[in-house]
């Protein structure tokens, strides 16, 4: 079988999903394309952080969930339930950053993003989980997107942020605050 990587289909700037197509500037590709990005990232992080696997996979897979339901309402169709962020998806994120958590000191003072390439990597994640909340919110207030998805996304950015300082603590790296 042959892997067909181009249809032409969208040259015109517009995208099909079934027999519906929307124009490439509608805020559902945004949405959408910082979700892919992100998914994109994270797998960078895994390849760079073995140690987080489990989690940024677990992580990638719920963002497929993500993908798929808002795709589904932005081109109006049915969601399956399979295909839905329920609010278990956030709990799972809560509970991974309280275990992170119990591993860290105190947060008292911003911390400078870097210290180590996968700590940097994370603290990119973060920023991108961000800019994909921020699309879901803008993209919400056209079509209603969950309460679920908005709390998941909301989450990631805490994720990320809790992965970062603990691939630095690991490393034995001494986190730098801004100096202002």
């Amino acid at each position: 079988m042959r892997t067909i990587f181009y249809t032409g289909r969208g040259d015109g700037g517009e995208s099909s999903f079934g027999n519906k197509k929307l124009p490439k500037s509608d805020p559902l590709f945004e949405l959408l394309g910082n979700l892919d990005e992100l998914n994109s990232l994270i797998g960078v992080c895994r390849t760079d952080g073995p140690g987080f696997g489990v989690t940024l996979k677990r992580v990638q897979e719920i963002l497929f969930i993500a993908q798929a339901e808002v795709a589904a309402i932005g081109f109006g169709y049915e969601i399956k339930p399979l295909n839905k962020i329920t609010a278990a998806h956030a709990e799972f994120l809560e509970t991974e950053i309280n275990k992170l958590d119990g591993k860290l000191p105190a947060l008292k003072h911003f911390i400078l993003p870097g210290g180590t390439r996968l700590s940097a990597e994370l603290d990119l994640a973060r920023a991108v989980a961000r800019r994909a909340e921020r699309s879901a919110v803008v993209y919400g207030e056209r079509k209603a997107l969950s309460p679920d998805i908005l709390r998941f996304l909301n989450r990631l950015s805490s994720l990320f942020f809790a992965l970062a300082r603990v691939a630095n603590k690991e490393a034995g790296v001494i986190e730098e605050n801004p100096q202002y």
